[in-house]
């Protein structure tokens, strides 16, 4: 598994730098002009903060792994960051994996949101598939300091991981159909 996380490092960071070696040449252009900001669609407040966020980094994923913790759904607002920001989201995350696990070692998984600053984090769990380990996922997660200035939602794992991935799907919001036509 880890040797998988290397090569797929090395081929995003090769992918990223292109085949000459370059990131310069070929940049796309930004996704938003010059001088406008970026609309980012509402899915509820990721944690209590100031009104007046504004990220110059947004961000959104399906699935990130790090250190063996999983998010899904993770949608971030950051102040600041690059191609790998999101990875160093979950990777602050990572590091209170222990502690998260033992909220819930059977699996569940949590719908989160949190918000660093500079100076402090603060956490909201808005459901979960284990009510009873919410407060304790919720300590865990304000504990957590020196993460990327911003905020995120997620779906968090915690626990056993093939337990948790199946209580995931419990908190995705249920496909539509399709609406098509003919």
């Amino acid at each position: 598994m880890k040797e998988r996380a290397g090569v797929l490092f090395v081929f995003l960071f090769v992918g990223l730098l292109g085949c000459s070696g370059s990131a310069v040449a070929n940049d796309p252009p930004p996704l938003t002009p010059a001088g406008e900001e970026p609309v980012v669609a509402e899915e509820g407040e990721p944690a209590d903060g100031p009104e007046d966020f504004d990220g110059a980094l947004v961000l959104n994923g399906e699935f990130i792994a790090v250190e063996d913790l999983e998010v899904h759904d993770i949608s971030c607002e950051l102040k600041e960051g690059g191609a790998f920001a999101m990875l160093e989201v979950v990777a602050t995350l990572a590091n209170s994996k222990a502690k998260l696990d033992a909220c819930a070692p059977a699996g569940a998984a949590f719908r989160i949101g949190f918000q660093w600053t500079a100076e402090a984090g603060s956490a909201t769990v808005s459901g979960s598939t284990k009510p009873s380990a919410e407060a304790c996922v919720k300590e865990a997660l304000d504990a957590i300091q020196g993460g990327p200035e911003g905020r995120c939602t997620a779906i968090l794992l915690v626990g056993e991981v093939e337990a948790a991935r199946r209580a995931a799907e419990m908190l995705k919001p249920p496909s539509s159909p399709d609406t098509d036509t003919e």
